[in-house]
């Protein structure tokens, strides 16, 4: 966690307020102001910080799953996460795995909905055919959480929406990222332009044969 939140850094403005639980770590360390449900006490206070989480400048969260030509899926009970995703916050910062990097739109679907929600309804206890199953049933019924389905195509403002996908295959790290952070021995051993860069190259830089350059 810690070498991921270091990357993306970056990509966040000082002082601003961030909804997330991954730069936990980083908001202590770096004077941010981390928007958290969790850290609520009330039904109340959960809600008021869910609704300030739609104004704050950076807004960070995961996506069920990604197609290979790049549309996020993302399936929610109460919205307010696609809602962000949608609208609100100055940028939206998308952490995945590469497990959830599907071939079609069509894999993507089925990965959020046969995958990703039954696996949440089982993590939060909830009474729906998927969490006593672990099969989507299609449901609608009290503890559904796929109230909203949301397929994000691009992006209206352009470079509103980042996605940093975290894996080591290289062959679709390469076909679908723009750069690629190598780490090595728990150090950043280059940021490379993906579009460019060769799989000899990133390969001696994760094995340490080649070390980045010092300014």
């Amino acid at each position: 966690m810690p070498l991921v939140a270091a990357q993306l850094r970056r990509l966040l403005p000082d002082r601003e307020r961030h909804r997330a639980g991954l730069l936990r770590r980083l908001a202590a360390q770096e004077g941010y102001t981390l928007l958290d449900r969790d850290t609520a006490n009330t039904p109340e206070e959960k809600q008021a910080i869910m609704r300030q989480a739609l104004t704050c400048g950076t807004f960070l969260m995961s996506s069920n799953a990604i197609s290979k030509d790049g549309q996020l899926v993302n399936i929610d009970g109460m919205g307010n996460r696609v809602a962000a995703m949608c609208f609100g916050p100055r940028q939206v910062v998308v952490i995945a795995g590469m497990n959830k990097v599907l071939g079609t739109l069509d894999d993507a679907v089925a990965r959020a909905r046969n995958v990703a929600a039954p696996a949440n309804a089982q993590r939060f206890g909830l009474s729906t055919p998927c969490g006593l199953t672990g099969q989507c049933g299609d449901c609608t019924s009290p503890d559904c959480i796929c109230a909203q389905m949301v397929i994000t195509r691009f992006s209206k403002i352009k470079g509103r929406i980042k996605v940093v996908l975290v894996g080591e295959d290289l062959d679709v790290l390469l076909e679908l990222c723009d750069r690629i952070v190598v780490l090595c021995g728990g150090k950043v051993n280059g940021i490379l332009d993906g579009r460019k860069t060769t799989k000899e190259e990133v390969g001696n830089r994760m094995t340490n044969l080649v070390k980045e350059a010092k300014a």
